[in-house]
């Protein structure tokens, strides 16, 4: 069992509501939770759901809140996770948003969009006996994927969120939070010693900087449009200088750096 937090999201009204509906979420089985309360099963459109969140009506569309609910999905289980409905209701109607899903536990927050898709894998029929189980097995698998390989750990291959798009798309370098480079910033050893512009020629600049030693490592960017290669620090001489060097031959620009001590 573990709690999943749910994102906010917005969306059209498409059910064109004059006033702000509640999404109203119903457990479809009975069960335990983390926090050792039993969950009963409630029946779908009642007044008694087992969650009710807020929804507001802003600029013709609907802002669902974030919340948190409880996943009883485990990975190689037979035992049948918790199934949910969700719907929303005012004083006047009622309209099924999402049947029957099921919240898988990690990564510990997903959306709205990722429980539409486990859903539909999860519901997935077969008309075949001859393949069903080797289908069931496959849909297993994608379901583990659209979850359990969402984002990366040691142990686990998956995806990494960047927190800001990357200067490059091509070559994204992502610097994970216990690296020592970051951890030195956060101390605040890690702060630039020096910054500074430079003029690429046929993919290299020279940078004249009597502060370069050992300890400096150095962060190139590009500036200009003509500068389309990945970028990397070569022919470093101690309290001279050292070269800004493209992969690609061709560039011309400027470029910046930054100088960082370790």
């Amino acid at each position: 069992m573990a709690k999943v937090i749910v994102e906010a999201i917005s969306t059209p009204n498409i059910w064109h509501f004059t006033e702000a509906p509640e999404l109203r979420i119903y457990a479809l089985t009975d069960f335990i939770n983390d926090d050792g309360i039993q969950v009963l099963r409630g029946r779908v459109g009642t007044d008694e759901p087992h969650l009710k969140v807020p929804v507001s009506l802003s600029g013709g569309g609907l802002v669902y809140n974030s919340f948190e609910i409880d996943s009883s999905y485990q990975l190689g289980s037979n035992v049948a996770p918790a199934r949910y409905s969700a719907g929303l209701k005012t004083r006047q109607a009622w309209k099924l948003y999402l049947s029957n899903f099921i919240v898988p536990p990690e990564p510990n927050n997903t959306t709205w969009n990722d429980l539409k898709v486990f859903q539909r894998v999860a519901s997935r029929r077969y008309g075949s006996w001859a393949t069903g189980g080797l289908e069931a097995s496959m849909m297993a698998l994608i379901a583990d994927a659209l979850t359990f390989l969402r984002y990366g750990s040691e142990t686990r291959a998956g995806m990494v969120a960047l927190t800001e798009d990357p200067i490059d798309p091509l070559y994204p370098i992502a610097v994970s939070a216990n690296d020592p480079a970051w951890l030195a910033i956060q101390g605040g050893t890690g702060l630039a010693v020096e910054t500074g512009l430079a003029t690429m020629v046929d993919g290299r600049a020279t940078v004249a900087s009597a502060l370069i030693t050992a300890n400096k490592f150095v962060l190139p960017v590009g500036y200009d449009a003509g500068v389309t290669g990945t970028l990397h620090i070569e022919n470093i001489v101690e309290e001279v200088s050292f070269d800004i060097a493209s992969n690609n031959p061709g560039d011309n620009g400027q470029v910046g750096w930054a100088m960082f001590t370790t």
